[in-house]
């Protein structure tokens, strides 16, 4: 499970002060039982950087950082996964239409282009319908 950044500030002797910071900076937040709680990344990196306390800062924004790059790296993975799996489907489709085809005998009813995308097909079997068009142009 994904962890969410969040700053909880309560009891504090100071806390009219530290309401006129986050509004003076205009910091995003939320108010619950005398306690401030911060839970948007900028919020909490404009407040830190208020407070003046850049090595949290540095580390906040080098953790958001990582953050950042783990969720891109798991989408593209996710994505190439989900592109595989339709590219599989759709291949195991077109080499079943293909067998019934050959099975009736019916080849003679497949076009010149036809006959060539099936037989890369047949050979390449991960490859998008794209890929095989350009690997089609290229013979």
């Amino acid at each position: 499970m994904e962890k969410k950044y969040e700053i909880r500030l309560r009891y504090i002797k100071k806390i009219s002060l530290v309401e006129k910071v986050l509004k003076s900076n205009n910091i995003e937040y939320t108010e619950n039982n005398n306690t401030y709680i911060l839970t948007k990344g900028d919020s909490i990196a404009e407040f830190l950087r208020v407070l003046n306390l850049t090595n949290f800062l540095l580390r906040f924004e080098e953790k958001r950082i990582q953050k950042e790059y783990m969720n891109n790296t798991n989408r593209t993975i996710n994505f190439e996964i989900a592109n595989m799996e339709k590219v599989m489907k759709t291949a195991s489709k077109q080499l079943a239409i293909f067998e019934k085809i050959k099975k009736e005998g019916k080849e003679d009813i497949l076009t010149k282009k036809q006959k060539e995308f099936l037989e890369v097909r047949i050979e390449n079997p991960e490859l998008s319908i794209g890929d095989i068009a350009k690997k089609l142009r290229n013979i």
